[in-house]
């Protein structure tokens, strides 16, 4: 890191929240997408439930692999969870994420996810 690399610190905040990481990625087909933050691993998965077509999400852990499934994610115009939903623990305090899917092309799986990780206080707060 140079000189001004090491003098333009940027810090953001949401609240009490520390905004750890925030992105945007442009996915195609039905790929899971993962993110990667120190030896925690958070995919997004893309689901299509037929017998129950409402739009939500769930989270499923297994180790230190979280992974979102969108379900039902259909909608051009976005949805998603703006509200920051708590993930778990990351370095000794509460991990949060918030995320938005637009839905480019249903067939082709084409769609846009932007997504926001946050620190809060220590777990045991």
């Amino acid at each position: 890191m140079d000189e001004i690399e090491s003098a333009l610190v940027v810090k953001k905040k949401v609240g009490e929240l520390d905004v750890i990481a925030n992105d945007t990625l442009h996915i195609s087909g039905d790929q899971i997408s993962s993110l990667e933050i120190s030896s925690l691993t958070i995919k997004f998965s893309f689901i299509k439930d037929i017998e129950n077509t409402e739009s939500r999400y769930r989270g499923k852990a297994e180790g230190k692999v979280l992974t979102l499934e969108l379900i039902n994610f259909a909608n051009s115009l976005g949805e998603g969870a703006i509200e920051p939903v708590k993930l778990g623990h990351l370095l000794s305090r509460k991990l949060y994420v918030s995320f938005y899917v637009y839905t480019i092309d249903l067939e082709k799986g084409l769609r846009i996810l932007s997504y926001s990780l946050y620190l809060g206080g220590k777990k045991d707060e």
